[in-house]
């Protein structure tokens, strides 16, 4: 059989090492080991890190100087959603991820300095390094990489990226057009991609063609509007008809 001993704080006064009167303040505070005193006392700071509830509900900084009133957040990271007030359901993970954030909710932003410069925008994500940095109050976007989408300032935008000249991949939702392998360079928010097309394929170049498709077989089933290579020619699918395009 085993024995269990649980301590009532009654008894807590019988310990030489235990500080006994740790102040409301600290209530639910863990022990902690204290060196200089030479007791464990009650403290918010594990190993050098301080973890404490924010000001709102459900809310927590780890860290951070984050005291937003809105609830349902979580601040980690040296002055991480510092700027927050009234912000509910967010994130930010990183040395000053978020900072800027006043009263927006519902985002995400992680890594260093990611979302940094967004105000009031809502329902966006920042995921890596200076992702969405120069952002100030758009709403509903994604930055996704380093640097990726640093000058985008508009809304409803999704950006992947490890550069910030350049955007792999740039979405807008609001028209549901992508842009792919943009070359750059961008160097300001004038200069972003701006996808005109569901499919909308960056320019060639020296180094590159805008569209390339692999030699293949036919499809088993096809849909009008198909296109592949045989190796010899292009097919292309026209109203239930396969039509080839011969390279004359």
């Amino acid at each position: 059989m085993t024995l269990t001993a649980f301590l009532a704080p009654t008894l807590l006064s019988g310990l030489s090492d235990v500080s006994v009167s740790p102040g409301p303040g600290q209530n639910g505070y863990p022990l902690t080991w204290d060196n200089t005193l030479g007791k464990w006392v009650a403290s918010n700071v594990i190993a050098g890190v301080s973890i404490r509830t924010g000001a709102g509900s459900n809310s927590q900084a780890i860290g951070s100087a984050a005291n937003s009133t809105g609830s349902s957040w979580i601040a980690q990271g040296r002055d991480a959603g510092f700027s927050n007030t009234t912000g509910i359901n967010w994130i930010a993970q990183g040395f000053e991820a978020g900072y800027n954030n006043t009263t927006g909710s519902n985002w995400f932003a992680q890594g260093p300095l990611a979302g940094f410069y967004n105000s009031t925008g809502s329902n966006w994500i920042a995921q890596g390094p200076f992702a969405g940095f120069s952002n100030t109050t758009g709403s509903n976007w994604i930055a996704q990489g380093f640097e990726a989408g640093f000058f985008e300032e508009r809304g409803s935008t999704w950006h992947v990226g490890v550069d910030r000249s350049k955007s792999l991949v740039v979405g807008k939702f609001d028209t549901d057009c992508v842009y792919l392998g943009h070359p750059g360079p961008i160097t300001n928010a004038a200069t972003c991609p701006d996808p005109t097309a569901a499919a909308h394929l960056a320019a060639s170049n020296t180094a590159r063609a805008s569209l390339r498709i692999d030699p293949g077989v036919a499809p088993t089933a096809t849909n009008d509007g198909d296109i592949w290579f045989d190796g010899t020619d292009f097919k292309v699918r026209v109203a239930g008809v396969t039509k080839t395009i011969q390279v004359i």
